[in-house]
């Protein structure tokens, strides 16, 4: 009963296992890279904002952070780095476009 599993799927993986690994693969790199680039943007631009956002006056700061800049500020970071997130899925054909 084993032999009637394992003889096609050993011939499946045969055939198959070139491209599932190239794939896998190129899913790894994209993701490393992808991953990267958008780690570094995104640090670069919450560094850019911080430095800009420690520069204000106390008063500003206060009237600032009552009207909830900062959690708007991080409603926005996170609904752009879903929409990368949602883009790179679709071009790599996770997902129907």
């Amino acid at each position: 009963m084993l032999t009637k599993i394992l003889l096609p799927l050993g011939k499946f993986f045969e055939g198959n296992i070139g491209a599932i690994v190239t794939k896998a693969l190129s899913f790894i790199g994209v993701g490393v890279l992808t991953y990267g680039a958008l780690t570094t943007a995104f640090n670069a631009a919450l560094n850019f904002t911080q430095s800009h956002y420690n520069g204000l006056a106390p008063d500003i700061l206060a009237l600032v952070g009552l009207g909830g800049f900062g959690e708007a500020a991080g409603i926005i970071v996170g609904a752009m780095a879903g929409k990368i997130a949602m883009q790179s899925i679709k071009k790599l054909g996770l997902l129907p476009s």
